[in-house]
């Protein structure tokens, strides 16, 4: 049951996470009238969150398999 909830939840988790991500790089748009500026730094947050989503997930990958559950003891 550990495995599904894992599973589902790492899907769930992906979505989100690709759903933020897209909103990140389009903010500025995609035409050619859109701001280099604006763009420069959509494509910086962007990278910085899709680093932390990882190292998040890992953390809490690693959270959910160490935690015991209370009604195995």
């Amino acid at each position: 049951m550990k495995k599904l909830i894992f599973i589902g939840a790492s899907i769930i988790y992906a979505i989100v996470d690709c759903l933020i991500y897209l909103g990140l790089t389009l903010q500025c748009g995609l035409g050619p009238d859109s701001p280099i500026t604006c763009n420069d730094n959509a494509d910086r947050q962007a990278f910085s969150f899709a680093v932390g989503s990882f190292v998040f997930y890992a953390i809490l990958s690693v959270g959910f398999w160490r935690y015991r559950s209370k009604s195995k003891s």
